[in-house]
């Protein structure tokens, strides 16, 4: 069971029968602390490997204009989209099924925030994640968080905190 911690949907429970790690909520309520009140309001994110989408749904809670929710497991972007006909949600967004290698190519560019969160024993897609090129797709001053465990490193100048198993890394676009 997941909470969601913050906005509109305060206090809406998340009970996803998926076979995935979930962000946990002290991660997602170090994300959003990370960008400060207010951060969230009318800007586009995106949840990519989302799961049960739990940190683009706190994202649209806290008034994110948009959000795009990128899984190749169907039960889970099912999940999302479930989750917003059942509060009736007039929100833009965009649910997607497929590798997120592939998809992110289709996407607008000017994202203001994006969170990576493949399952950690996929080196692979963290390779991935440092090698694509983010200043196609993130608005400058945008925000790039990707959750790892701790067996990850990622580049200098790329901020990261820890959080039991996972760790937190993130960077700010250049303006």
């Amino acid at each position: 069971m997941i909470k969601i911690g913050r906005g509109t949907w305060k206090g809406r429970v998340l009970r996803p029968k998926l076979d995935c790690r979930i962000t946990s909520g002290i991660v997602r309520k170090a994300v959003f602390d990370i960008l400060g009140p207010g951060w969230c309001e009318d800007r586009n994110v995106a949840d990519l490997c989302c799961g049960c989408g739990s940190v683009g749904l706190t994202a649209l809670s806290e008034g994110a204009g948009k959000a795009i929710f990128i899984d190749k497991d169907s039960r889970a972007v099912e999940y999302v989209r479930k989750f917003l006909m059942k509060t009736n949600s007039k929100k833009d967004t965009e649910i997607i099924c497929g590798d997120v290698r592939a998809k992110i190519r289709i996407l607008d560019p000017f994202i203001d925030m994006i969170y990576f969160d493949p399952p950690y024993n996929i080196k692979i897609l963290y390779d991935w994640v440092l090698d694509y090129c983010w200043d196609k797709l993130l608005s400058p001053g945008g925000y790039m968080f990707v959750e790892s465990g701790s067996e990850i490193d990622l580049p200098t100048g790329w901020k990261s905190r820890n959080y039991g198993t996972a760790v937190l890394n993130w960077y700010i676009m250049n303006m």
